[in-house]
């Protein structure tokens, strides 16, 4: 398993994205059969999700082959939108929370924005640090607005008096070109064509860690900043501020990762909302923070002023899709099995196995033909490379009445595996003998 990430908007509440390889998985927590989608997004494992920060249908990926892909809820045939970062691998990807088409990747030293109505050219590019990026984060009230943050090599005696082993920072963008001409308003689907960035950041804060993750606070204007090692500490800091106004300890290992709890913000003229930091570390314990009013009004938060930022949940109901079962049904369920034996572990198995000629292993009883016929092909992207692979084993007419459409193949092609288990069908034995075949490669 890679990324998760649950949907931010009441309409889809009850979905969630991950990621296995190069897989782009949607559940589904309220249907009987949880696996909504599963797509081959990706020729190389996906590095990171994203929900739309403003359409409850839309989401986007990136990956370890430096592709960019927009995927739609209504209409899974294809992605909406299909641009590259050639050369470089991407490592994070955010849909800007004030616009409806800019969408930002990190690839290696750079961070691009791109507009999912262009096409292939990037609206900004932005050489934002001496080494690898893994964090970026849109402004939750300035579209135009981003902060990035960077790892630094890990340190060495010929590397140790380097730029690029000692990035290490926190860094704050300000793209003015891409500011809206009106602020009060601020259209959400202005386009821009390119556009240069700011050379250098409007503040940069230098930490004694590499950084994995930066976000900006739900809260007031800072960012959250999470270490990828050498402390156990996640720190708090104001938009202008070197020091850490907040420091969150107790972890006995590295956090691995942080998300916001809010409450209230029912009325969008008056704050009143309330925080707690959730954060899961690699000692295995899951903690919740809260967060005094005294801790927000340091890095600006207003109680009673009117809410600025983007709230997507306001107005939803609380959801819950686990109910505890009763103590009637916990007498139903069946004991526990902890850590079985190898003996238990073979007792509990029910399909008897047998070894093949070729050594490997396959139910007791059933021939090839009939395991053939239980393999299932996942559905592979549109843009996928392997989809064209076996052009030269097209569905050729079949003869007596049976078509490759009458078996499911509207393309006009099947797979071997297909091909093989239709001629069993239309000559069963023993018209046609199906013999082992074994292959041997010499060197």
């Amino acid at each position: 398993m890679g990324s998760c990430q649950w949907s931010p908007h009441p309409a889809t509440s009850n979905l969630i994205l991950s990621t296995s390889s190069q897989k782009l998985l949607v559940w589904d927590l309220s249907a009987q059969k949880c696996l909504h989608k599963s797509i081959d997004a990706h020729a190389r494992a996906i590095t990171d999700i994203n929900w739309h920060a403003r359409n409850p249908n839309l989401m986007a990926t990136v990956s370890m082959d430096a592709g960019i892909r927009g995927w739609d809820l209504r209409a899974w045939d294809r992605p909406f939108m299909r641009v590259c970062a050639w050369g470089a691998a991407g490592t994070q990807i955010k849909w800007n929370r004030q616009h409806d088409h800019w969408v930002a990747t990190a690839h290696n030293k750079v961070v691009y924005v791109w507009d999912d109505r262009k096409g292939s050219v990037p609206v900004v590019q932005l050489k934002a640090h001496d080494s690898k990026i893994y964090g970026i984060d849109w402004d939750r009230e300035h579209r135009h607005k981003l902060v990035t943050c960077s790892l630094g090599k890990l340190p060495s005696s010929a590397a140790c008096n380097t730029a690029d082993a000692a990035d290490k920072t926190i860094k704050y963008w300000s793209i003015d070109e891409l500011a809206p001409k009106d602020a009060d308003a601020a259209n959400h689907e202005e386009y821009y064509d390119s556009v240069s960035a700011s050379p250098k950041p409007t503040h940069t804060i230098s930490t004694s860690y590499p950084v994995w993750r930066a976000r900006n606070l739900p809260f007031g204007h800072g960012v959250l900043a999470l270490p990828q090692r050498g402390t156990n500490t996640l720190d708090m800091f104001g938009t202008h501020s070197s020091q850490p106004v907040e420091t969150f300890e107790g972890h006995e290992n590295v956090v691995k990762e942080f998300v916001w709890r809010s409450r209230g913000g029912e009325d969008a003229a008056h704050e009143d909302r309330e925080f707690q930091l959730v954060t899961w570390s690699k000692d295995r314990t899951l903690r919740i923070w809260p967060v005094s009013r005294e801790v927000t009004e340091r890095v600006g938060y207003k109680y009673g002023a009117p809410i600025k930022v983007l709230h997507s949940r306001r107005g939803a109901a609380d959801i819950t899709y686990t109910r505890a079962p009763d103590e009637e049904e916990k007498k139903k369920l069946p004991p526990p099995v902890v850590n079985p034996s190898g003996i238990a572990r073979q007792k509990m198995a029910k399909v008897e196995t047998a070894m093949t000629r070729g050594g490997t292993v396959r139910a007791k009883g059933m021939d090839q033909l009939e395991w053939l016929t239980k393999v299932v092909r996942n559905k592979a992207s549109p843009t996928s490379s392997s989809l064209p692979s076996r052009m030269g084993s097209l569905s050729r007419t079949v003869s007596r009445g049976t078509s490759a459409d009458r078996l499911g193949e509207k393309d006009g092609w099947i797979s071997l595996k297909d091909e093989v288990v239709l001629v069993n069908k239309i000559f069963p034995r023993p018209k046609i003998k199906f013999e082992k075949v074994r292959i041997r490669c010499s060197a």
